[in-house]
């Protein structure tokens, strides 16, 4: 009688059921990776974001309004803003301010000049969905909210921006 050298049935199922299921542990673990590293990147593109603001607004820079097309090296700036827009953008954008010697875009008062849009990550949002952190030119002094908090639906997990009084920003 020749003995059958193969595998049984059985033991591919079984095989297979394992192989299956290790690739789906392998799977989610992989998709909670990349979830976490969209939360990462997104609160330390807000930092970023914020700490332009700040050595903008303590240089006095307008070199980066030159981008708009609109020539504002007349007007005054006041300083720079991170505002938020909705739950998921915010832009960069600098206060100017109409001289009081001259003329310039700006006939009156002052206005926000966009510099830079940003959108977060599928997924994340940003709470407060709404307001803004001002640096005063100078960045001597900073008002506006005190702290952004950013959540993954998918995962459940936050991250949060602080933004000081004394310019110090801190991601936790």
């Amino acid at each position: 009688m020749a003995k059958n050298s193969g595998f049984t049935f059985l033991e591919i199922l079984i095989v297979v059921f394992i192989i299956t299921l290790l690739s789906g542990a392998t799977a989610t673990g992989y998709t909670g990776f990349n979830e976490q590293k969209k939360l990462d990147k997104d609160t330390q593109d807000m930092s970023s974001t914020l700490e332009l603001a700040k050595k903008k607004a303590r240089a006095g820079d307008k070199s980066s309004l030159a981008q708009t097309g609109t020539d504002y090296s007349t007007c005054e700036l006041d300083g720079y803003k991170v505002k938020l827009l909705t739950a998921t953008t915010y832009q960069l954008a600098a206060s100017m301010c109409a001289p009081t010697v001259g003329s310039c875009p700006i006939v009156s008062g002052c206005s926000d000049v966009s510099i830079a849009p940003y959108a977060l990550s599928s997924s994340v949002t940003m709470s407060p969905a709404t307001g803004e952190v001002f640096f005063n030119n100078g960045g001597l002094n900073v008002s506006g909210i005190t702290s952004v908090v950013f959540t993954n639906s998918k995962n459940n997990k936050t991250k949060t921006v602080s933004i000081f009084t004394s310019g110090a920003i801190e991601t936790n």
